[in-house]
């Protein structure tokens, strides 16, 4: 039987943190890098821009498979449910440059959200059975680095590459780096604490813990809606971008460097803040700001500099609340904390696939206006949620 072990045994931790996050950056790369160019990929296969919005759809679907992680650990153990998606990550990486057409490659990447919506459950559940909560906020910051770094390295190779006729190749490297990091994640980060419980009485099965627990249902509505709302941001701010200052693919990929350094610095700013200011005080700071953000966007979104500074805040807020509500979901259901994580998957897949299907029409009907004002009415609900949310050590 493992033992729990907490962040006072770095030499223990390190490894597996490293392996996880830099798994994690290639499973992100390969599904948030592509998203700013999603028009340009379908013009690749000689779509019309209209199909943006079922691309998008369709690396979101994938997350609704969350919720099946706790069956996958169930039947396979948690070292077969972490090669499980591994292998079918860097298969579908693979097979996304042999893809005859906008419908195939869609389907590998369908493929790509499966994987990453099966392993990351698990890596937060690994990370909340070896560090105890009062601490877990630092490390969920450490390991969403992998969020900020993907796309940093991820966005500036695909607007490049498109430049130069070879939107896919990002992908193959994406598998490679992978393949490679799961290899890692398997010596270092797959082995699991036994509780005490589970030798000697009959375990409920996860999904009915997590809808049986008070709280889950208002956490996942929470990640819904600030999710929803950034994705509004993420598939218009190209577009504005593209129209108003006329950038092409290359100094898009640029510009959009200012998200991933805001993730970088929102992530950093968990690691020191979020557990010592506590997990309430965060998730409110955070939203509240993060609402002021988009509609600052919109205010500003004819100046370059200001509109800029606008996205860099939104992202910024958007992720310290998000690392924020993952370290309190890791907690709201410790005896299915893996199924729990599939469920929020799951709830980020809906809001994605919701928003991705909405946000260019509300952008063609009403400029930012619209995406922008809807993004900052979710979270003020968001906002109400998480005023009921029992955050423990908050």
């Amino acid at each position: 039987m493992s033992t729990t072990f907490a962040l006072d045994s770095p030499r223990r931790l390190a490894p597996a943190i490293i392996s996880i996050i830099g798994l994690r950056t290639a499973l992100n790369a390969a599904y948030r890098a592509p998203l700013p160019f999603l028009t340009y990929i379908a013009a690749a296969f000689g779509a019309q821009p209209e199909s943006v919005g079922w691309l998008g759809a369709a690396f979101a679907l994938s997350g609704l498979s969350g919720p099946f992680v706790g069956l996958l650990e169930e039947k396979l153990g948690r070292r077969g449910a972490i090669a499980a998606p591994v292998a079918l990550f860097v298969a579908a990486c693979f097979a996304v440059p042999l893809a005859p057409s906008l419908g195939l490659a869609a389907v590998c990447f369908v493929l790509l959200g499966v994987s990453k919506a099966l392993y990351e459950p698990l890596s937060t559940a690994f990370l909340s059975e070896h560090v105890v909560y009062e601490r877990r906020g630092t490390v969920i910051g450490l390991v969403e680095l992998a969020w900020a770094l993907a796309w940093i390295l991820g966005v500036p190779l695909f607007g490049w590459l498109i430049e130069a006729g070879r939107w896919w190749l990002p992908f193959v490297i994406a598998g490679a780096v992978g393949g490679g990091f799961g290899l890692a994640v398997l010596r270092f980060a797959s082995h699991q604490v036994v509780q005490p419980t589970q030798s000697h009485a009959k375990v409920e099965p996860g999904y009915l813990t997590v809808i049986r627990t008070p709280g889950a249902a208002n956490m996942l509505a929470f990640m819904v809606l600030i999710i929803g709302a950034a994705q509004l941001a993420t598939l218009t701010y190209a577009p504005w971008f593209q129209q108003q200052f006329a950038l092409t693919p290359a100094r898009l990929g640029v510009v959009s460097i200012v998200i991933g350094v805001a993730d970088l610095l929102a992530e950093l700013a968990t690691i020191v803040f979020v557990d010592r200011l506590g997990k309430r005080r965060s998730l409110m700071l955070g939203s509240v700001l993060y609402a002021a953000s988009l509609i600052l966007f919109w205010l500003f979104s004819r100046d370059f500099a200001l509109a800029t500074a606008a996205l860099f805040c939104i992202f910024f807020f958007f992720e310290f609340t998000l690392v924020t509500g993952l370290t309190v979901q890791s907690e709201t259901v410790p005896a299915a904390r893996a199924t729990m994580q599939g469920f929020g998957q799951a709830s980020n897949a809906l809001a994605r696939i919701i928003t991705s299907l909405i946000a260019l029409p509300l952008f063609i009907a009403g400029s930012l206006a619209f995406p922008m004002l809807l993004g900052a009415v979710m979270i003020g609900l968001a906002i109400i949620v998480a005023s009921r949310q029992d955050t423990r050590a908050a």
